[in-house]
């Protein structure tokens, strides 16, 4: 009888240091934004922490009273099976979803990154004037990758907004090259978003933002109004028939004030003015 008793004692602890394992390892995953939480729940902890001080409490007032403190032992000690198990939990949680979170796969990333096939078309205005790239040209097909390239390396957000209106006047009196898309594509960027954040921003597994619904991006070559967009990236999201633009950028500074990689523009330029182009006036 007494080791019928020892032997579900046992069992029933081994069990707390199981079930704070997996507590522990999902804690962790949430914090860590792998299951798609939105925050930390730290009430898992809180709570089993809230248990295992009353049951102390319960234990010290049962053995003071002179009450058999089987019962509270018992409490007391699946309490911290638990609380061993959900320390247990969390360490291999951070160990693995840490790493997980931090180190690329060997080079392999799984962001979406557009490519030149889903291109529609590329047209070049410059003074009041556009051209269209001919996408079947060597050159074209450069240009075409270098700019889906470049939107897989947003990472930076401008305050800017954009009415329709602002976008036909750059288009006019600004160098721009204006990428369209055959239909709207989804774009994973370069921008990696903290968990907390994750519940209203679309991300990838990776925590790196996503892009919906992008129809058109349009390239600031050369801001001739002064309104300090040279480098920013216009992005086109179609919703429900209509395009609204978000302003972005590729930041290559690490810390401190942000600096706008400005080396794609040269490039571009070179392309262009090789790329066979038909004029439109």
């Amino acid at each position: 009888m007494m080791k019928t008793k020892n032997r579900k004692q046992i069992i029933v602890l081994v069990g707390g240091i199981l079930v704070g394992i997996v507590t522990g390892t999902i804690i962790t995953a949430h914090h860590f934004g792998q299951m798609g939480g939105r925050a930390f729940p730290e009430f898992i902890f809180c709570g089993t922490s809230g248990i295992l001080i009353a049951s102390i409490i319960k234990y010290l007032v049962d053995k003071r009273k002179g009450i058999n403190t089987t019962t509270s032992k018992l409490i007391l000690a699946v309490s911290l099976c638990i609380i061993v198990g959900l320390l247990i939990g969390a360490g291999i949680g951070y160990h693995y979803f840490f790493k997980l979170e931090a180190t690329p796969s060997n080079g392999q990333s799984t962001k979406i990154e557009p490519t030149k096939e889903m291109v529609e078309k590329i047209v070049f205005y410059e003074k009041g004037k556009q051209e269209i790239i001919d996408l079947k040209s060597e050159d074209g097909k450069e240009i075409a990758s270098l700019l889906t390239r470049k939107l897989h390396e947003l990472n930076l957000q401008a305050t800017c907004v954009f009415s329709e209106e602002d976008i036909q006047e750059i288009k006019q009196k600004d160098r721009v090259a204006e990428l369209i898309f055959k239909k709207p594509v989804d774009i994973t960027i370069s921008q990696w978003t903290e968990p907390e954040e994750r519940y209203h921003i679309p991300v990838d597994e990776k925590g790196y933002r996503i892009l919906e619904n992008v129809k058109i991006a349009i390239f600031i070559l050369e801001d001739n109004q002064e309104r300090g967009l040279e480098a920013h990236i216009l992005v086109g999201h179609r919703v429900e028939g209509r395009t609204g633009y978000s302003c972005w950028a590729i930041n290559i500074k690490e810390e401190g004030k942000p600096e706008l990689d400005k080396s794609w523009i040269d490039r571009i330029n070179r392309l262009i003015n090789k790329a066979g182009a038909s004029n439109i006036f």
